[in-house]
Formats: C-alpha cells, sequence, structure tokens
C-alpha cells in the first residue's frame, strides 16, 4: 500500500484594479508528481514544521504552507493569516499519494515572485476566469483541486468576497476514487453510485468530475447525491 504523506498549499489572492488574481506556479516536466501543471505554491510537510498529532496538524501544515510558499516564490506570508478552505487525499493506485491542508490568504503587498528555476520554473498572477479559459485553450494545465478552487472564485472582486465563498461551505473534504476510459479521466467522489467500484456506468446518483485534460474539458456532475458537492454547488 502506497504510504499517504501530509502536504499544505496556499492560494494566494490579490486585488487588482478592482478585481482578483490568484499566484500561480509551473512544476518542472522533470517531476514525478503533477509535471508541468500550473500548481499554488506547497509541498510536502517536514517533521520541522511541528507535530503529525490530529490536535496540532492543522497548525503544523501552516506554517509548512508558510515555509513552502516561500522557498517556491519568495512570498513571506504568516501562518496566522491562512484559512483552511479544503483537505484533499490523492486517489489511491499511484506511486505517490499526498493528503493536503488547502488554505488561503491575501497576497503580502510588496514581494517579488522569485521562482527557484528546479522544482517550479515559471510563475503568473492572473484572473481565475482568465486561468480557466486558458486551461480550455488546453494551454494551463490543472489539477482537479486547482480547477474545482477557481470555477468557485471566478467571479469574485475582491478578497473579502472569496473569503466569503470559502466560508459558506465550511471545509471541503474530497478522497477521489479514478480510472481512464478512451484517454478521459473520471474522479468520483463519495456518495457516486460508482464510487466504490469506478463503475462510470452506475449513474443513479452522481458525484464525479470527467477530466478531457488533452482537450482542457472539465465537465461537474452532480445529481441525487446524499452528500455535499466538493465544489460548494458553486457551479
Amino acid at each position: 500500500m502506497t504510504q499517504i504523506s501530509p502536504a499544505a498549499t496556499t492560494l494566494i489572492i490579490r486585488e487588482v484594479q478592482e478585481n482578483i488574481e490568484v499566484l500561480l506556479l509551473k512544476r518542472s516536466s522533470k517531476l514525478a508528481f503533477a509535471p508541468d501543471f500550473w500548481v499554488f505554491p506547497g509541498g510536502r510537510i517536514d517533521t520541522e514544521d511541528g507535530s503529525l498529532e490530529p490536535d496540532e496538524i492543522l497548525n503544523t501544515a501552516k506554517v509548512a504552507a508558510a515555509r513552502e510558499t516561500m522557498e517556491e516564490a519568495n512570498i513571506k506570508v504568516s501562518p496566522d493569516d491562512m484559512h483552511h478552505y479544503c483537505h484533499w487525499t490523492t486517489p489511491s493506485g499511484g506511486n505517490r499519494r499526498f493528503a493536503t491542508w488547502f488554505f488561503h490568504c491575501k497576497a503580502p503587498s510588496e514581494d517579488a515572485i522569485k521562482v527557484d528555476d528546479s522544482e517550479i520554473v515559471d510563475h503568473l498572477w492572473i484572473k481565475p476566469q482568465d486561468a480557466l479559459n486558458e486551461m480550455s485553450k488546453g494551454k494551463l494545465g490543472l489539477l482537479p483541486p486547482t480547477f474545482i478552487s477557481l470555477e468557485r472564485i471566478k467571479q469574485k472582486r475582491t478578497y473579502k468576497e472569496v473569503k466569503s465563498e470559502y466560508d459558506r461551505t465550511g471545509v471541503v473534504t474530497a478522497t477521489p476514487n479514478t480510472t481512464i476510459i478512451d484517454g478521459v479521466f473520471y474522479c468520483l467522489y463519495e456518495g457516486d453510485a460508482g464510487y466504490a467500484t469506478t463503475d462510470v456506468e452506475k449513474t443513479e446518483c452522481k458525484h464525479r468530475l470527467i477530466v478531457d485534460q488533452k482537450n482542457g474539458q472539465y465537465h461537474f456532475e452532480y445529481q441525487d447525491c446524499e452528500l455535499p458537492p466538493v465544489n460548494g454547488g458553486a457551479f
């Protein structure tokens, strides 16, 4: 069984000309996990970050997220300013699995982005809707949690509005089961009729994200499910 490593990441948001932009970092094509994808700053939680005990792990994850943000993007953020909005565990079956705490925070005013040109090879500040548009053109690879995070805030114009949206649902948790059929990636979430078996033909209740990464197409389906949607019902 593949060990699940704890990790943390931060969605950093700045306000620019009556709109918001998010920071995305491009992962190197040489990396074993998620090569070439655009992600939020983040990485593994190290033992130096703090305790992994259940009553302390949240604060430890905030420390790790702040450390990784500095290491990957040269941005100094405070753990005290981070807000936990979701927790994703990567599906079974892969060689690497992560249980990731996702935070959001407002960007410091003056920090200049500097990537290490090793794990991270590029960066951009971009409006959430523009990032989704570039994804649909096949120009910006986004992982499902990143996609859902941006979809939820694509119409927001201030950080206050972003925080209100994520606060609306509280912390969302997800551990998808996945399968690939004819090059299309299916992420099935708890409550989906096919969740336990990854049988996409079971459609009595749907809670799934269908990803055609080649063509930049993501389609979320939610119907007759007793559990709340991982996208917060925002789309």
